[in-house]
């Protein structure tokens, strides 16, 4: 594959243009066609707002790049899970994105999923296109897949739950009215591969624990169901062929309150500047104390350099008495 060293020339697209540029280094934009969901009301439940398709040729090639804009990164991130193949490989030039079977690249960038058919774009090339998204959205991605235990996790099985359509889709098992959506909850669901047999298991992450444990106790009285609750998250299994297989998987479900700092960058920039003046204040009177002992230190090192040249002693100064007594 040949290195992307073209330099990158592109003025920003106008408003209700294309996702995709025309030209990106060497390759230029051929053709550009809308996308269709695949699932329109699971689509929907994640936020789809646009999709497009575009060929691109150059002397390097051709390659396929499609675009899948969401509204916002929970639902890109939801989206990323489902269209993933699960033979892809993961790779180290982004952290939420597998290397497609041959060569190709799926990844999930804010409020996109970004896939390269083709050819696998290099470092430059994806941050040429981020900086050219339209209406990009860099919120935070959810939480709640860092809890999801690792250990015997089928590779690219997970599926994010943001509702009643992605719950019956992918673990239908548990009613939309045990799961609760109503509170603000999300799920994430994956398949393990323990013991004798696949286990699904699914996460609820929901505002409160007190919520959680409410809900817990309704997940109980499912048919064939393995609760278990760790703060504000319950975790569900049906009936796994190895029971034993299946505690130990529980147990590694566990919950760390982070507490998360959000701030504007108006607000950032006052503060630093507050932070560095009330820096630069002590930074002054340790000076000057330091000045303080200096001089002290001077100027009692001069009176005894006089003294030692000149044989006269501090002791022998004429003091100075001042009679306040009454006359």
């Amino acid at each position: 594959m040949k290195a992307f060293t073209a330099i990158l020339v592109l003025a920003a697209a106008p408003l209700g243009a294309s996702i995709w540029p025309e030209q990106a280094g060497e390759f230029k934009r051929t053709s550009s066609t809308p996308v269709r969901p695949s699932d329109p009301p699971l689509f929907e439940e994640y936020g789809f707002d646009e999709a497009e398709r575009a060929v691109y040729e150059g002397a390097g090639g051709k390659y396929t790049a499609t675009a899948w804009r969401f509204d916002d990164p929970t639902g890109a991130f939801a989206a990323y899970q489902l269209l993933r193949p699960e033979g892809s490989q993961a790779t180290e030039l982004v952290s939420t994105g597998v290397r497609l079977p041959g060569a190709g690249l799926i990844m999930a960038y804010g409020n996109y999923v970004l896939q390269w058919e083709g050819r696998t774009p290099v470092e430059a090339e994806l941050r040429y296109f981020f900086e050219r998204l339209p209406r990009l959205d860099r919120s935070s991605l959810p939480a709640l897949p860092d809890f999801f235990p690792t250990r015997g996790r089928i590779p690219n099985s997970e599926r994010y739950l943001l509702g009643p359509i992605s719950l019956e889709r992918f673990e239908p098992r548990i009613p939309p009215s045990a799961a609760a959506f109503r509170y603000g909850a999300e799920a994430q669901f994956g398949r393990f591969r323990l013991g004798s047999g696949d286990m699904p298991l699914t996460i609820f992450n929901y505002p409160t624990p007190q919520i959680a444990r409410e809900r817990q106790a309704e997940m109980q009285k499912l048919p064939g169901a393995f609760v278990k609750r760790a703060g504000p998250l319950v975790a569900v299994m049906f009936s796994p062929p190895d029971p034993d297989a299946a505690e130990r998987l529980l147990a590694t479900v566990r919950y760390s309150a982070t507490v998360t700092w959000s701030e504007s960058a108006a607000e950032k920039t006052e503060l630093r500047r507050f932070g560095e003046f009330i820096l630069s204040v002590f930074i002054f009177i340790g000076l000057l104390v330091l000045f303080a002992l200096v001089s002290g230190f001077a100027v009692g090192s001069f009176r005894r350099l006089l003294g030692a040249r000149f044989g006269k002693k501090n002791a022998e100064e004429p003091l100075v008495m001042l009679d306040l007594g009454d006359k």
